[in-house]
């Protein structure tokens, strides 16, 4: 099988479990169940599509399908973090970031100066104050919520 006709297979095994995931509320819960089916079910192996690219491809889906975007951890794009903000106020901003490894997530409030929203989303960083995610959920769409906290 050529290299692009595995990658056609497997952005379309993500993008229909990044859909089924977002339908059934539970994000990446049987990742480790999913991702060894595409093998199986494909007759693949590590050698012709390794874990990695399964999931950045799942990412990008999963990014497409729900809008949060991927995040830039430490100046280099993390395929398995996706993150997601809103600004209550001008000056103030909740960020919410998805570890789809881990399957955790976690939320950050921190203040911003106000001027560009996109550049100051990764204040998070240095600024950031950890908030309860039940309390964040109320401002995201709340698919992970069967995430561990």
């Amino acid at each position: 099988m050529h290299n692009s006709e595995v990658m056609d297979i497997i952005r379309a095994e993500c993008k229909t479990y990044a859909q089924s995931s977002i339908q059934r509320g539970a994000f990446v819960q049987q990742l480790d169940v999913w991702i060894p089916g595409i093998y199986s079910r494909n007759n693949l192996t590590q050698d012709d599509v390794t874990i990695g690219a399964i999931l950045q491809c799942f990412a990008f889906e999963l990014s497409e399908v729900t809008g949060w975007q991927f995040d830039d951890a430490d100046g280099e794009m993390a395929p398995w973090h996706l993150s997601r903000w809103v600004c209550p106020h001008s000056r103030v901003m909740i960020l919410a970031r998805i570890d789809l490894i881990g399957r955790t997530w976690t939320a950050y409030c921190f203040p911003v100066p106000g001027i560009d929203h996109e550049k100051e989303s990764g204040l998070w960083r240095t600024e950031g104050v950890p908030i309860d995610p039940k309390h964040a959920a109320a401002l995201f769409s709340v698919p992970w919520v069967k995430y561990r906290y």
